[in-house]
């Protein structure tokens, strides 16, 4: 089981948004089965980002597709805030390809309907066990 000294909270310097960037703040988390193994199945060293999606609002941005106030799925790891270029192709930590898709727009919901179910019923996990 994972205790409190296996995590360490960090703080990063936050960059000015280039052409295409958005910055993300998460509204909710996912906390995956597959975050434990797929670090040590594919060789990621420690320390690292924590691995996982969010649902977030673009707070700023700088490409078109993604306007300030909008909302995104996104795999960012646990992180309070973001600055992605939605277009790139890089894995999680930002370095080389990756199958999970980085950032994509979230879908509209029905007034009432939680985002939070973006992470859940409504999202991967929720399409891998309705698809397989």
């Amino acid at each position: 089981m994972p205790v409190l000294d296996d995590f360490e909270l960090a703080t990063e310097p936050l960059p000015n948004l280039k052409e295409n960037e958005i910055l993300l703040k998460p509204e909710f988390w996912s906390v995956d089965p597959y975050a434990r193994i797929y670090p040590i199945s594919f060789g990621y060293k420690m320390p690292m980002t924590m691995l996982g999606s969010q649902v977030a609002q673009v707070l700023e941005s700088k490409n078109a597709k993604f306007p300030a106030g909008s909302h995104v799925v996104a795999y960012t790891g646990w992180r309070d805030v973001a600055v992605v270029d939605p277009d790139a192709i890089y894995d999680t930590y930002g370095k080389g390809h990756s199958a999970l898709p980085k950032v994509a727009p979230a879908f509209k919901l029905p007034e009432g309907v939680s985002r939070s179910l973006l992470l859940g019923t409504l999202g991967m996990p929720g399409n891998t066990a309705y698809f397989g």
